[in-house]
């Protein structure tokens, strides 16, 4: 099964990606974050295949999570 995180602030972004993701691609689980900080407690507990992150969100950026993800993952 694919593991997918989308991080977002926008409850209705969350909600219109996941439905898309999940009508078009088998086998896969879905997981929503509404900020960064949740979406790093989210990959340090779990692994998965791809994230989808919003460049803008409250507290961290995107791009400040994409510097934190790459240091964890090296």
């Amino acid at each position: 099964m694919k593991r997918i995180l989308v991080i977002d602030d926008s409850f209705f972004v969350l909600t219109a990606v996941k439905g898309i993701l999940k009508k078009n691609i088998s086998d896969i689980l879905v997981e929503t974050a509404m900020a960064a900080e949740d979406g790093k407690k989210m990959l340090l507990d779990k692994d998965y295949h791809v994230v989808l992150l919003d460049i803008i969100l409250p507290g961290i950026s995107g791009i400040e999570f994409l510097q934190w993800l790459s240091l964890i993952h090296i």
